[in-house]
């Protein structure tokens, strides 16, 4: 058997495997007792893994801040708060947009009861609550909040792509991306069934697609792209 490259770096044993050489310009050579020497090659990460990953751990770290910035929360605790919430325990319930007390005389003038809801407030935050209802089987606010939290937790993507578009700048990007992982108004409000989060969400990304055209036909395409979030972002403001 052939004599092992020699050794750069600090020997292990793992059960028979024995990595026995590892320099910075050549491939990992690992050896099984008794057996030749094998080399692996490298997994490099691309910079689009690296991007990825990125936005992966800015968009986790800012969900968990928002879980536990609310984890005392287990009621709403606000009158907008709960008119969001009560509608969406009616869509669980199957009864649809309806709200059973009068929230505003703007919305319900009559005063009759049970009266169609968001006649003012647009019912983007009902929906996300009831979708996580759904996910949960309950119409717990729990499940309210944790769905409202994964949702708005696409902030910090948003910002990226934003930057990405304008700045073609990776360095500008980062800088922008992680002071929005904990900026305190995407934390408090957007983690309760609420129209702030969503919109911001959803009005960012519109911006994003818009944004960067280098040239008229680009800021056409970008333009067809986000002709539908204002529309979208109407339904949660």
């Amino acid at each position: 058997m052939g004599r092992p490259p020699p050794f750069h770096g600090i020997r292990r044993n793992i059960g028979q495997w024995v990595v026995v050489g590892v320099k910075a310009t050549d491939r990992p050579v690992v050896r099984i007792r008794g057996r030749e020497p094998v080399a692996f090659e490298m997994v490099q990460l691309t910079q689009r893994s690296r991007d990825i990953f990125f936005l992966a751990m800015c968009c986790a770290a800012t969900f968990a801040l928002k879980l536990w910035s609310h984890e005392a929360r287990v009621t709403p605790g606000h009158g907008d708060t709960a008119y969001y919430f009560h509608v969406a325990q009616n869509l669980h319930a199957g009864r649809g947009f309806v709200c059973d007390y009068v929230w505003s005389f703007l919305e319900n003038p009559s005063a009759t009861v049970p009266a169609p809801s968001h006649a003012w407030w647009m019912p983007g935050p009902s929906v996300i609550a009831w979708l996580g209802m759904l996910v949960a089987g309950a119409p717990t606010y729990t499940a309210a909040k944790v769905a409202m939290a994964l949702f708005t937790s696409l902030f910090p993507l948003v910002v990226w792509f934003t930057a990405i578009r304008c700045f073609r700048d990776r360095t500008i990007a980062i800088r922008a991306t992680l002071p929005s992982v904990a900026f305190h108004p995407f934390i408090d409000q957007p983690s309760a069934p609420l129209s702030q989060g969503p919109y911001g969400v959803i009005v960012g990304a519109a911006l994003a697609l818009l944004a960067g055209g280098r040239s008229t036909r680009s800021a056409a395409r970008g333009s067809a792209r986000s002709s539908a979030s204002p529309t979208i972002s109407a339904a949660t403001r």
